[in-house]
């Protein structure tokens, strides 16, 4: 392996990260790293719900028994009705915070640092980290409560052609409605973020205001861009997960034979094992990305030259330049 420099003639050493250069980074991050990631994915979302369940559960059963009793909707079920907000409001700040920490793990595996499960809990670390995390938590709470309030406006105004799509009076039909609304405005906003929590973490430095600020920056000038690298780097997993969701879907889950049963077992055993592959790369391309788009992460390009002519290497392939292990450097935020 040769690497190129301006002295051998080639135009610089460094190369722009393509997505296919990140893709392989994420390769080697996933093929090192699978098992401890599927952990620490499995545990960070045992942690969520262990916090909705001890919060929001019993709040809400109580709301459920008494207005299930024939009560009628007093100031007794207004403020059960607030408390159970408030819980969920609550929950989901320390839920947010359990995801800085699974940020926090993903981007060590990235730099090839030490990682251990304590990281989870990186948030609780110090009074500094859990300022910086809380309040981004804070702040991102307070953007999901506007966003659900944006939806149900909106779902209330185009009611109308909504209506036609789900026909009905009833609650599953009104909560469809709502939700072809809601759904796309948290994806949409869930993507400007995206990059909050890696910021927060690269960048000891900053704030929350300015993380949302410049993950919005380094969204929206290459909006269709990460989209499409998003799609890229989930791999062959994505369409398999896609493929498993539509088929569970279409086999019928009652009155089916003992065959259909157990194909409808093979199959949610797929969709479960694909999910995880996709998180998994997904969680891994996020901080990719960032560290490749700052600096964090130089891909150099070299040559491959072959030692003889019995080896595995054709001349053809020496003359092609291929990008190098991606060396990961310990350099300052950059905004």
């Amino acid at each position: 392996m040769e690497k190129f420099t301006e002295k051998s003639g080639a135009e610089d050493t460094s190369a722009r990260p393509t997505a296919r250069m990140m893709r392989n980074v994420i390769n080697q991050c996933v093929s090192k790293n699978m098992g401890n990631s599927v952990f620490a994915l499995f545990l960070c979302s045992a942690l969520r719900s262990l916090v909705i369940s001890a919060l929001v559960m019993p709040a809400a059963s109580v709301l459920f028994m008494y207005m299930g009793s024939g009560n009628t909707l007093d100031m007794t079920a207004g403020a059960l009705s607030v408390l159970c907000v408030a819980l969920t409001l609550l929950s989901l700040f320390i839920a947010l915070l359990f995801d800085y920490g699974l940020c926090a793990i993903f981007c060590r595996m990235v730099q090839r640092k030490k990682v251990s499960i304590g990281y989870l809990f990186i948030a609780f670390k110090n009074k500094k980290d859990f300022t910086r995390a809380a309040g981004a938590a804070a702040l991102f709470v307070v953007i999901e409560f506007l966003v659900s309030a944006a939806g149900l406006i909106m779902a209330y105004f185009l009611r109308s052609p909504i209506s036609r799509i789900f026909p009905g009076d009833d609650f599953r039909s009104q909560a469809y409605r709502i939700l072809i609304v809601i759904i796309p405005l948290f994806i949409l906003t869930e993507i400007f973020l995206v990059f909050v929590w890696t910021i927060i973490y690269s960048e000891r430095g900053t704030n929350a205001l300015h993380a949302f600020r410049k993950s919005a920056r380094m969204v929206a000038g290459n909006f269709f861009r990460f989209v499409g690298y998003e799609f890229y780097a989930a791999g062959a997993a994505l369409p398999v997960l896609i493929a498993s969701v539509l088929l569970e879907l279409w086999i019928p889950g009652e009155d089916t034979v003992s065959v259909m049963q157990l194909l409808k077992m093979l199959i949610q055993f797929a969709v479960i094992i694909s999910e995880f592959i996709v998180l998994v790369r997904l969680n891994f391309s996020l901080p990719v990305y960032y560290f490749s788009m700052t600096g964090k992460i130089v891909f150099t390009v070299q040559r491959q030259i072959p030692f003889s002519q019995d080896t595995e290497d054709t001349a053809h392939d020496g003359a092609k330049g291929t990008e190098s292990l991606p060396e990961t450097t310990e350099q300052g935020p950059q905004n």
